[in-house]
């Protein structure tokens, strides 16, 4: 029987550690606690071994040693090393493996917190992510770090200034592999020798301290984490310099219809002899499309005093039909659109449907009914425009789509096979649409045209003799009808107004009105931009 009595004494805080002389070791192929047994005999020493280490041989010879010369140098013989209880003054012997898990990580970490004004939460982490690569973990508002060992955490403090920062003293496990010379050079620290910074492990490893990155969408907020004082510090000039205003830019526009026949081709066919200039030229500039064979190309030109004289005198003949002045304020790359006009039902089918019946054995076929097919479509004006801005130079680069619709109720025909095997022709709607699709380079302030699609539609054009004409039957003698064939180009003037900050947009409403008047449409259009310069 085994009695074991246990003695309540005085906790002693460290025992005197001492490390008495040995004269001579010598072992072969033996197991490390049978060595371990003999050498605390031998030393009067407390020396353990963990369950994974006890049966690893050992072959060494030595003289003149300390224990704990002659047990460092079993474990560096041996992969292996061991910890000594400062309380105990008991020694360890474990693996490689069983020290590192033991070892804790003190990590005196910084979290910071960013107020974004004008960027994108989720751009300022991206931007981190993109710089920093894998040693950014983000989390959204709402989720959590899945950190391994994590045992504590460091709060941030309230905004202020639009950032804030708060030191935290984290403790991690240990989870990476390291050398038995690398765990020799740490530098331990605690009543169990147990504990490392993180600026050793940092200085050691070729692993960087981690970048903890957190946003909060609802408070446009971002929140950085991390033990690395330099790459905080970089992290902060960097959103400091994406965090600025967003340039934006207003766009006054006019989509012109202009009427085509034989004494006019095109808009865009002028020339230009300025007498102002100094010297003489040759041959007069000539501008547009004089030189293009084909119709309805894509072009575009400046707006000067010779285009404006020239709309203005299409428009006293009457030729020159406005179809929308639109105003639209776009940010930089970011893609405004803008459509006038309406939804219509319009007829795209037919669907031929039969009765079937069965008497008996037998199955007639009787006529049933056509019904038709349709969809609704979005008939009128539709602009699309993104500009990407230039602010240093003044440059606009504006990628435009403008379409233009026509709905023409039964412009088409389509043929259908009824139940009883016939054709029958039945009439169809139709869309007559004008494109334009195009980048375009201008400066601000300064007005261009975006021509070049001609359209052709055709129309009847009925002449009658009052009275006589309204006969029935007869009235065909007193009547006359002409095909009357319209060409037309759609023009598109486009005038942007550079707004570098949001406040250059604001204008007081008081000034849209003088003289107690009411202006027009250009007018206000023309004022609010001369307001925005």
């Amino acid at each position: 029987m085994l009695i074991i009595v246990s003695l309540l004494c005085p906790i002693v805080s460290e025992a005197k550690f001492t490390n008495p002389m040995l004269d001579t070791l010598e072992f072969k192929e033996a197991d490390l606690i049978n060595v371990v047994r003999i050498i605390s005999e031998m030393s009067d020493m407390n020396i353990v071994v963990t369950p994974e280490t006890k049966n690893t041989k050992v072959t060494l010879f030595l003289r003149n040693v300390t224990v704990r010369n002659a047990i460092e140098t079993i474990c560096k013989m041996n992969n292996l090393w061991y910890r000594r209880d400062r309380v105990s003054n008991t020694y360890r012997i474990m693996t490689k493996e069983e020290y590192s898990e033991d070892i804790i990580i003190h990590r005196n970490e910084v979290t910071k917190i960013f107020t974004m004004n004008n960027l994108n939460v989720n751009l300022a982490a991206d931007a981190i992510g993109n710089l920093y690569g894998e040693r950014v973990k983000r989390s959204d508002s709402g989720t959590s770090f899945d950190t391994p060992g994590n045992s504590g955490g460091s709060s941030g403090g309230a905004t202020s200034g639009g950032e804030s920062d708060s030191g935290g003293g984290d403790k991690n496990s240990l989870n990476e592999e390291l050398s038995i010379d690398q765990i020799s050079s740490l530098a331990t620290s605690g009543v169990s020798g147990n504990i490392i910074s993180g600026r050793q492990l940092q200085i050691l490893s070729v692993q960087k301290e981690p970048i903890y990155v957190s946003i909060v969408s609802e408070h446009n907020l971002v929140l950085v984490r991390t033990g690395d004082r330099e790459a905080l510090k970089q992290i902060g000039s960097l959103i400091k310099d994406l965090d600025r205003p967003i340039p934006q830019v207003l766009l006054e526009m006019k989509i012109l219809d202009v009427l085509i026949d034989d004494k006019f081709s095109s808009i865009f066919n002028f020339e230009v002899n300025d007498v102002s200039a100094q010297g003489d030229s040759l041959q007069p500039i000539i501008f547009g499309n004089n030189g293009l064979s084909n119709e309805g190309t894509f072009i575009f030109e400046y707006m000067n005093d010779h285009l404006k004289a020239n709309i203005e005198l299409l428009q006293k003949n009457k030729r020159v039909n406005v179809l929308s002045t639109p105003m639209i304020l776009a940010s930089n790359n970011r893609p405004s659109k803008l459509f006038v006009g309406e939804q219509q039902v319009i007829v795209t089918g037919y669907t031929a449907t039969a009765v079937v019946t069965e008497v008996g054995n037998n199955t007639a076929v009787t006529g049933g009914s056509v019904i038709p097919e349709t969809s609704v479509k979005d008939i009128g004006n539709s602009i699309e425009i993104t500009p990407f801005i230039n602010a240093k130079d003044g440059i606009i680069t504006l990628s435009v789509q403008q379409e233009n619709s026509i709905l023409r109720k039964g412009g088409g025909q389509i043929s259908l096979v009824t139940s009883q095997g016939t054709i029958q022709t039945l009439a169809i709607d139709t869309i007559n649409i004008a494109e334009l699709e195009g980048t375009i380079i201008v400066k601000d302030n300064h007005t261009i045209a975006v021509g070049g699609l001609i359209r052709e539609s055709v129309s009847d054009e009925v002449s009658e003799v009052p009275f006589f004409g309204k006969i029935p039957l007869l009235g065909r003698l007193f009547s006359s009808t002409i095909d009357n064939k319209q060409r037309s180009e759609l023009i598109l003037l486009i005038t942007p107004r550079l707004l570098k900050n949001p406040e250059d947009g604001e204008f007081n409403k008081v000034e849209f009105n003088q003289d107690d008047r009411q202006l027009s449409v250009e007018q206000l259009s023309l004022q609010c931009a001369g307001l925005c310069r």
